[in-house]
């Protein structure tokens, strides 16, 4: 008794399976996937996405001209931070709102035009919760109708 393998199908069925494979994953795949993400909702610092990290990055999107995305973050005071909002596909800015007193007020901001990164970077003095905001530069003067994803990096030093 013989046996034969045939390996010229073996290796085409080996080679589709593969492919198939491949392009289901470049299909499916989200461009931001492995970044925490934003949770909606997430319009104002009541409901504003926690993250309790000292370095790393998350994404989200501004999907219409009414929304809005706030990160409510806990800074360490004596260490410098820097924001950066990239992989832009349309003009958003970047704020930072932190406590002053017994109030919060903007203590950075990026308003870079286009679909260049934002960035913010600021020695902290006071370890509490700050907030970081994502916004559209102007609701009234738009076209724009979807604003897309992003991606903020958080760095520590």
């Amino acid at each position: 008794m013989e046996i034969r393998l045939n390996t010229t199908n073996l290796l085409v069925k080996l080679i589709v399976c593969a492919s198939a494979f491949l392009l289901i994953l470049l299909i499916g795949c989200d461009l931001h996937a492995g970044y925490q993400r934003e949770e909606e909702p997430n319009e104002d610092y009541v409901s504003a996405t926690e993250f309790q990290m000292t370095e790393g990055s998350w994404s989200g999107s501004i999907s219409s001209v009414g929304d809005r995305d706030y990160f409510k973050l806990y800074l360490s005071g004596g260490f410098t931070y820097r924001f950066t909002l990239r992989d832009l596909v349309s003009d958003l800015n970047l704020l930072l709102y932190g406590p002053v007193g017994d109030s919060l007020d903007l203590v950075g901001s990026s308003l870079n035009t286009g679909e260049s990164d934002e960035v913010i970077e600021i020695t902290v003095t006071t370890t509490d919760f700050h907030y970081l905001f994502v916004d559209i530069p102007s609701r009234e003067t738009t076209g724009t109708t979807s604003f897309g994803s992003y991606v903020i990096d958080q760095e520590r030093w």
